[in-house]
């Protein structure tokens, strides 16, 4: 088997019959965890939302990844790749991210091939290997960190953490600029040391002009068993830690041009990263959901709702 190593010095079944699917309102489905039956991408991964027509559309490349112009991948570190053959070409990849501080890690950017991300799904599976951080993918990224005194450095942040917990957060500047964590919940997965996961970060504006956040995960190897672990409406309240580069600390996140894929302190294996532009506009993309099967599961209909 072959498998390519980046080194850095520092990457449904619960179906409710027929009539009670129907019975589902758009609004109701909103707010609920959901399990769906949906089209495979290129890797074989279930897509919970379809496409925007024309829109961008972004997968790994799985053979030679710095020969894609659209990824980028960054460290506060000086970066080493490296390259690890063995008989197969398994398509997973290794990255040493472990640096002593939670602070530094390794980012792995996607520029939107159009330039500009706006409703989006991003996908990747992560096993970790070493550390306690959390998995990071970040939708409406901007162009840059440090450059324009740190004013392109913004995006909403679905976190997936080493313990199985599940939270969002959003920033608007560098330095700082973060919010606290919000709609986290506990446990949504067990514990991610030597397994594979994936996870999905689904990101796209309602009618109101609100932004809605879900983040899904796939608790198995490719297993397709994607559930949603939290969801979140950004309407304008959502306060970042103070003010700078001419925003207000609770403004929305209106479009990016980057997605990203983050670990800190860290060594993990990733594979079958993509980001893909979906259907937005809340009715449209709810709708759209619910044409592919989508319900509420067990354990939603028993707590009554979904977590805030």
């Amino acid at each position: 088997m072959r498998t390519k190593v980046f080194s850095l010095g520092l990457s449904k079944k619960l179906v409710v019959a027929g009539t009670i699917t129907m019975l589902l309102s758009v609004s109701l489905l909103s707010t609920l965890t959901e399990h769906v039956f949906a089209a495979p991408d290129k890797f074989g991964i279930e897509q919970l939302y379809p496409n925007a027509d024309g829109g961008p559309v972004w997968f790994l490349n799985n053979e030679e990844p710095e020969d894609d112009d659209n990824f980028l991948m960054t460290s506060a570190n000086d970066i080493e790749l490296e390259e690890e053959e063995e008989e197969e070409d398994s398509d997973v990849f290794e990255l040493d991210a472990e640096t002593g501080t939670q602070k530094h890690g390794v980012r792995i950017h996607a520029d939107s091939p159009d330039g500009e991300w706006r409703n989006v799904e991003m996908t990747g599976y992560f096993k970790l290997q070493q550390g306690n951080d959390q998995f990071t993918l970040i939708a409406r990224q901007g162009p840059t960190y440090n450059d324009d005194g740190g004013c392109g450095a913004y995006g909403y942040y679905g976190m997936l953490s080493s313990d199985g917990d599940a939270f969002f957060k959003k920033k608007l500047f560098h330095h700082g600029g973060y919010s606290d964590s919000t709609a986290q919940r506990q446990g949504v997965v067990d514990n991610l040391q030597d397994r594979w996961i994936g996870i999905k970060l689904v990101v796209y504006n309602l009618d109101s002009g609100d932004v809605k956040l879900e983040l899904w995960v796939d608790d198995g190897d490719e297993t397709n068993n994607w559930r949603k672990a939290t969801e979140y409406v950004d309407d304008g309240g959502w306060e970042v830690a103070g003010s700078d580069c001419g925003r207000d600390g609770d403004e929305t996140i209106d479009e990016g041009t980057r997605g990203a894929f983050r670990v800190d302190d860290s060594v993990f294996e990733f594979k079958k990263l993509s980001i893909r532009e979906i259907v937005g506009s809340g009715e449209v993309a709810e709708g759209a959901l619910l044409e592919e099967g989508g319900a509420a599961t067990a354990e939603e209909e028993e707590e009554g709702g979904a977590a805030t």
